[in-house]
C-alpha cells in the first residue's frame, strides 16, 4: 500500500527535480545523457526541458543543457539564517538535553559567521555567547568547520584575515599560514571540528548538508573546561553528529556526509 506522502507526489514534478539535480551534478548534459542518467525515455523529458528553458531555469546551447539564471535568482532570495532557525532550534534543545551544554547553529554570511540559533546549558556554570555576529569565523568551532568545508581556493583569504586581524589566542600564537591550512585539511578529513581553549572551554562543530552535498550550516556544542573529560567529549560528539545527520536528511541530503576530495597543489 502506498503511503500518504507517496500518493501526494506528482510524478512530473519529481522528474523535473531529478533533471535539475542531475544537471547540478554534471554541469552540462545533452538530452540523451539526461535520459540515460535518469533511466527515462528522451520523449518523456523533452517537454520538461523545453518548459524549464522557456522559464529560464535552464539554458540550451546547441542541444546542451545547463542550469540557468532563473534558478540563480531564486537561490539568491533564500536566506539561510531566516529559513533554518525554526527548524534547527528543536535539534539544539535535544543536544542540550543530552549533554547539558550550550548548543549553537552557525551559518556563513559572506566572510562572517552568524549564530542564528542557540540554547544555554542546564547547569549553573555554562558557556554563553556574547555576540551572534563573528567577523572572524575561525575563532568559533562551527565557523572554523564552515571555512574548512569551503573550496580550498577560499582558504588563504580567511587564513590571512585571521592571522593579521583576528583575535589573538595564546594556544595558537605563532601559527603560520601553512599550519592553518593544515588545520583546515584535518577538520575537513575528520568531518568535525574540536576546539580547545586552555582554562576556558571545549567547543565542537559538525556540518549540516543540503541537496547536492552543499554545506548549509553547522551545529555545535560547548562545555566549560572543568567538565572536559573523555567520556563527556564522546557524548558531545555523538550528539552533534546525530543532530547534524538528522537535520541534513530533513534538508534534502541524500545520505551520509560525503568524503570530500583533497585538491593538493
Amino acid at each position: 500500500m502506498k503511503t500518504t506522502v507517496q500518493k501526494s507526489r506528482v510524478q512530473c514534478l519529481d522528474r523535473t527535480m531529478d533533471i535539475l539535480e542531475a544537471l547540478s551534478r554534471k554541469n552540462e548534459m545533452g538530452v540523451t545523457e539526461i535520459a540515460r542518467e535518469l533511466g527515462l525515455h528522451v520523449a518523456t523529458i523533452h517537454n520538461i526541458l523545453s518548459t524549464l528553458t522557456a522559464r529560464h531555469y535552464l539554458l540550451n546551447t546547441a542541444g546542451r543543457y545547463r542550469l540557468g539564471p532563473g534558478l540563480a535568482f531564486l537561490s539568491s532570495r533564500w536566506n539561510s539564517v531566516a529559513a533554518l532557525a525554526a527548524l534547527v532550534q528543536p535539534r539544539l534543545e535535544e543536544i542540550t538535553s543530552r549533554t547539558r551544554d550550550s548548543a549553537v547553529a552557525t551559518a556563513l554570511i559572506g566572510s562572517r559567521a552568524v549564530i542564528f540559533a542557540h540554547t544555554l546549558g542546564l547547569d549553573d556554570v555554562t558557556v554563553q555567547f556574547a555576540q551572534p555576529d563573528w567577523p572572524f569565523p575561525m575563532a568559533l568551532a562551527t565557523g572554523r568547520l564552515l571555512i574548512a568545508c569551503l573550496p580550498e581556493e577560499y582558504w588563504p583569504m580567511h587564513v590571512s584575515r585571521h592571522i593579521n586581524e583576528g583575535p589573538k589566542v595564546k594556544s595558537e600564537a605563532g601559527w603560520t599560514a601553512q599550519r592553518w591550512l593544515g588545520e583546515l585539511r584535518r577538520i575537513r578529513a575528520r568531518g568535525i571540528c574540536v576546539l580547545s581553549r586552555p582554562n576556558h572551554i571545549i567547543a565542537m562543530g559538525a556540518p549540516v548538508y543540503g541537496p547536492g552535498d552543499s554545506v548549509l550550516a553547522a551545529v555545535g556544542v560547548s562545555c566549560p573546561r572543568f567538565r572536559s573529560v573523555p567520556a563527556h567529549h564522546l557524548a558531545m560528539q555523538a550528539a552533534i553528529k546525530d543532530m547534524a545527520r538528522r537535520l541534513s536528511l530533513e534538508l534534502g541530503h541524500a545520505g551520509p556526509a560525503p568524503r570530500r576530495k583533497m585538491n593538493r597543489k
